[in-house]
């Protein structure tokens, strides 16, 4: 896989009606779209409220990696 690239440069409001890429796995829930541009933030929020909402990462079955190869120490909140 390649390194991260920075994202193309849009004006307006970006369209985020649809999910993103997959990364490729050995039993990708259905449906997927698997492919390499898959590094996508998913972010839910109601329609109307305060700005500067706080934003949680929840990282799902966690349980199968050991924390210290995909969590970098230095910066956990």
């Amino acid at each position: 896989m390649r390194p991260p690239q920075p994202v193309a440069p849009w004006s307006g409001v970006r369209d985020s009606l649809t999910f993103g890429l997959e990364p490729p796995q050995l039993h990708p829930p259905d449906p997927a779209v698997p492919g390499e541009d898959c590094l996508n933030l998913n972010i839910w929020m109601p329609e109307t409220g305060p700005a500067g909402l706080p934003v949680m990462v929840w990282i799902p079955h966690i349980h199968r990696y050991r924390d210290h190869e995909i969590v970098d120490h230095r910066i956990m909140i």
